[in-house]
């Protein structure tokens, strides 16, 4: 199993640490475990308190916290409900929530159900998840933080009628295979901007494999 320490150093071996964003304090940590009413899983806490927030990592990067809540603009712009994160993610097996949501619009253009109880269809569909990194038109692979599931690593496709699909890995494990070039890197020579700071990637090389 991939450990903190072990990936840490390969960061470092490789010259990455220094595109990752500011690590997390626990005190921080705690509280956006409290606004959210949550335990984040320790495999990614650690990742976030002794790595960095966001920052190199597979596809086009590990992305932000505050870019996870929402990773994919399923709120529309809206603040992200304090509630999202301990919502359940109630699946264990693949599944594809476009029906129940088409079935939910036909029944707002009916009267049947108002607005905000569409959203919150729309919306639950991703609660108890966090978006990890976007693989490029519209997929995405998102970790569970709330269900029984939780603290593992699944493959959003559903913008695209392929549903959830669990990858069966916890996040370092995850975060390892990019290392081990089982994922694929993405960013290659571009600007690392916003939570990852504004600065020039040089050609940092392919992860092995």
């Amino acid at each position: 199993m991939a450990d903190i320490a072990s990936i840490k150093r390969e960061l470092q071996q490789r010259d990455y640490l220094r595109f990752m964003g500011a690590t997390l304090s626990d005190g921080v940590l705690s509280n956006i475990e409290t606004t959210f009413g949550v335990t984040l899983p320790p495999d990614y806490r650690a990742f976030l308190q002794e790595i960095g927030n966001g920052g190199p990592g597979p596809y086009y990067g590990l992305l932000p916290f505050a870019n996870a809540l929402d990773y994919d603009n399923r709120l529309w712009g809206e603040a992200v409900p304090t509630s999202h994160l301990a919502a359940p993610f109630p699946h264990t097996a693949m599944f594809d929530p476009a029906p129940a949501q088409e079935l939910a619009g036909e029944r707002t253009d009916r009267g049947e159900i108002t607005d905000d109880e569409f959203s919150r269809i729309v919306h639950s569909a991703t609660g108890g998840t966090l978006g990890l990194a976007h693989q490029g038109c519209a997929y995405y692979d998102i970790l569970v933080v709330t269900g029984p599931t939780r603290g593992t690593v699944w493959t959003d496709a559903s913008d695209t009628r392929q549903g959830f699909h669990p990858l069966g890995i916890g996040f370092l494990d995850w975060y390892q295979k990019w290392l081990d070039g089982q994922y694929p890197t993405m960013w290659g020579q571009r600007e690392f901007t916003g939570a990852y700071g504004a600065v020039e990637i040089p050609a940092l090389g392919r992860p092995k494999g």
